[in-house]
């Protein structure tokens, strides 16, 4: 739950950012809403910590922006299909076929019923060889374990500890991308990879099909978070720099694209101006 609260943390910072004043007491609060609620049910989620997060039309529209970008993974799927082998590794492929006719080849009738068992047998033994032979690496099994939940998990724990909420420039996802699958075990998945791949039994072959097919789904999910942490970080620190600029600017320099952010921040201004001005009174 640790890891929870960590990703909780960040986004209240990025509530911060995005002008919703969280205080550390109703950060205390929705940790505890997170506690109860749990991750499984998204919208159940979003409108709880709304709720505890967020205590006006504005900041519930800035906290609904926030949440869709900062909770944005998309399901990381358990289905067969994203774990299958790949076609040039696919169990089926002549290069791994088994010489499994040989002892079928012995006499007549007789022997065709001693093969057709003995191929039965070989057969069974084939498939338990496939049901015996699982991932070791770390990643391995977190990703054909099929348990997406923890794959986001990490995810998110891999970003905060490559500080994926400094990127500052587009070009900078791939640079993020690695370093994210790095930290969540990528080196221990090739080494198995690479080792299965070595030892080249058809349940090996398979089993690396499966993790390989594991990998590049990772690193599309991965790849999407990063883009979508990019949006999320550098709109705001943006949108902070901009309006900076244009408090120090003259009006006669400003362009016409400039007037909407001008009203926004006038807006921003007013409001703390009355805000202190009633506390006065």
């Amino acid at each position: 739950m640790t890891e929870l609260h960590d990703t909780l943390v960040e986004f209240v910072q990025v509530l911060r950012t995005a002008d919703v004043k969280v205080s550390p007491a109703e950060t205390l609060d929705a940790m505890e809403t997170l506690d109860i609620i749990g991750i499984e049910n998204r919208v159940l989620l979003k409108n709880s910590l709304s709720m505890v997060l967020s205590k006006n039309p504005e900041e519930k529209e800035a906290f609904n922006t926030s949440f869709d970008r900062f909770f944005s993974f998309n399901k990381f799927s358990s289905e067969n299909n994203a774990m299958e082998p790949d076609e040039d590794t696919h169990q089926d492929d002549g290069e791994f076929d088994p010489e499994s006719d040989a002892p079928n080849q012995q006499s007549g009738q007789g022997g065709q019923g001693g093969g057709q068992g003995g191929g039965g047998g070989a057969e069974a033994s084939g498939e338990l060889d496939f049901e015996q032979l699982e991932a070791q690496s770390e990643l391995g099994k977190l990703l054909l374990s099929g348990d997406r939940m923890e794959v986001m998990i990490k995810m998110a724990e891999a970003g905060r500890q490559v500080e994926v909420n400094q990127i500052v420039v587009f070009t900078q996802k791939g640079l993020y991308t690695r370093k994210i699958m790095e930290a969540m075990g990528l080196k221990g998945l090739q080494d198995e990879v690479g080792e299965l791949q070595e030892e080249g039994g058809r349940p090996q072959m398979h089993l690396a099909g499966q993790l390989k097919g594991a990998r590049d789904h990772l690193r599309e999910q991965v790849r999407d978070y990063v883009e979508k942490q990019f949006f999320l970080h550098a709109d705001e620190s943006g949108k902070q720099l901009r309006e900076e600029l244009l408090k120090k600017v003259k009006l006669s320099n400003l362009e016409k694209r400039n007037f909407k952010d001008v009203q926004e921040i006038v807006f921003k201004m007013a409001k703390k101006l009355v805000s202190i001005h009633s506390k006065r009174r």
